[in-house]
């Protein structure tokens, strides 16, 4: 008897190698085949059998090693032929006994090391390639009649796969969806969008429970129960979450389609395309609605984390460097959560409000924009779900989104309240010493919007100083945000409702 893990390295770049919104749809499928009926139509012959399989990951069963490598070989040929680009990477097992989970556990340690030094894509440069792919920097040999232009097989490849998409692929009712939109430039068409978009990357920590669960010796029937657990709670989550925008979004009196397009839904990796003014509460609340699918499926009081990353951008931006953004901004929040000390009991939403200007998913590693006096002019990531006094109050998501946010919303219609938030804005911008001026004058004044603004979010300080005493505030993040949404006649209230 052997076990072999297969496994999509890095999944997330996979996604975002492209430029219209159909590339990371396709690729999503592509992925879903390849560990589902491509796996299936590849097995040798009697005695193999997938054991599980979730988003990115899949683990099978062989009668002995050598029925194991051909299974990978055949596999790893069609993948050649109908997934170009995918990279996959697989360990395989001879336990001394059928279910032998101490072994399993060296094994699927192994795997970490034999993902993380999978071979990348090789540079083409003087190797005679006549033709480049636009998007990808791969040879191109497929001909767009469309756009009149050169693509690689693996960009034709994940159009052609989203264009032959099922409607009933996406956790969507198919009677509320319209047609799928191609590029960002289409999806921003939607008068939900008024020109701007965001792109949604979720990661909710699941391949890394599972891998835990394998490397703590779990017995095989509880890895199998996890990794189906996980399937339904991303699509029991996305659904609840979709459920009151398909009811309660009306066009023109009449109801309209879902303004949500999902791109993938894979284990417990998710990506969407969503108006600008929905992204942030419609994040939050697939957050919260997959904490409570996970613990329905599991029985555990215990959360894994869920780290969301938001790029907001305009219609002529490219799909997939937005999608790269979101995966770094989830992927940096979950690395705070660590910081924390707050694995497994906490999830965070970061965002990046100004994608436009800095389409590049290395801008995630950059330090926060400071003041003049070095204070930091953002608090992001904002958690939820935080054991009471676990962080201070300035890093948390429903302070963040009820008493700043909400408040800078009320506020922020009158064109002299519009003024004067600039102008606060500017002081905050100049550091704490600028903003205590500004605000004695506002309080001072007796009729100020500021005023009005500080006194309904409980007149608190507005920077707060960390652990490591820097200075920071949120109020930059939270005027951003009370824009995004205040823009969009389709915005959700807290806590997506």
């Amino acid at each position: 008897m052997a076990f072999s893990l297969f496994s999509i390295p890095d999944l997330a770049a996979y996604l975002a190698a492209g430029q219209l919104l159909s590339e990371p749809l396709g690729a999503a499928i592509i992925v879903h085949r390849a560990f589902g009926p491509l796996l299936t139509e590849t097995r040798p012959g009697p005695g193999h059998a997938l054991d599980w399989r979730c988003g990115p990951l899949a683990a099978v069963i062989s009668p002995d090693l050598p029925a194991a490598r051909a299974w990978t070989q055949a596999l790893s040929l069609r993948l050649l032929r109908d997934a170009p680009g995918l990279t996959m990477a697989a360990v395989h097992l001879a336990p001394s006994t059928p279910d032998d989970p101490a072994a399993a556990a060296a094994a699927l340690r192994q795997s970490r090391t034999a993902a993380a030094h999978h071979w990348p894509h090789a540079g083409f440069d003087g190797a005679g390639v006549v033709q480049h792919c636009p998007l990808t920097g791969h040879p191109a040999s497929v001909w767009d009649n469309r756009r009149r232009r050169w693509l690689s097989e693996e960009t034709a490849a994940k159009r052609a796969a989203a264009v032959a998409i099922p409607r009933s692929w996406l956790p969507l009712d198919p009677d509320r969806r319209g047609p799928l939109a191609e590029s960002l430039a289409d999806f921003c068409q939607s008068p939900y969008c008024q020109g701007m978009a965001a792109i949604v990357h979720v990661e909710t920590g699941s391949s890394d429970r599972l891998r835990a669960a394998i490397n703590a010796a779990a017995p095989p029937e509880h890895i199998r129960a996890l990794a189906a657990a996980i399937e339904r709670a991303s699509s029991a989550a996305i659904a609840a979450a979709l459920a009151p925008l398909t009811h309660t979004v009306h066009l023109s009196g009449g109801n309209a389609i879902c303004p949500v397009l999902p791109l993938a839904v894979l284990g417990g990796t998710i990506s969407f395309a969503c108006p600008d003014g929905i992204a942030l509460d419609f994040a939050a609340a697939l957050i919260q609605e997959w904490h409570k699918a996970f613990r329905e499926q599991t029985d555990s009081a215990a959360d894994a984390n869920a780290s969301a990353g938001i790029a907001f951008v305009s219609a002529d931006a490219s799909a997939g460097r937005a999608l790269a953004i979101a995966a770094a901004l989830a992927a940096r929040a979950c690395r705070q959560l660590t910081a924390y000390g707050l694995d497994g009991r906490a999830s965070a939403i970061d965002f990046e409000l100004d994608s436009d200007g800095v389409l590049d998913p290395r801008a995630a590693e950059q330090p926060p924009p400071s003041a003049d006096d070095g204070s930091q002019l953002s608090a992001k990531p904002y958690l939820i779900g935080a054991p009471s006094g676990a962080r201070p109050q300035v890093r948390e998501w429903e302070w963040f989104r009820g008493a700043l946010v909400n408040n800078f919303m009320h506020i922020g219609g009158e064109e002299t309240a519009s003024s004067e938030l600039q102008a606060f804005a500017n002081a905050i911008a100049r550091g704490r010493e600028a903003t205590s001026e500004f605000l004695r004058q506002q309080i001072g004044s007796g009729n100020s919007a500021i005023s009005a603004f500080h006194t309904a979010a409980g007149g608190g300080p507005l920077f707060y100083q960390t652990k490591t005493r820097q200075y920071v505030t949120p109020i930059p993040d939270a005027l951003g945000a009370a824009r995004r949404i205040a823009d969009n006649p389709w915005r959700q209230t807290p806590g997506g409702r």
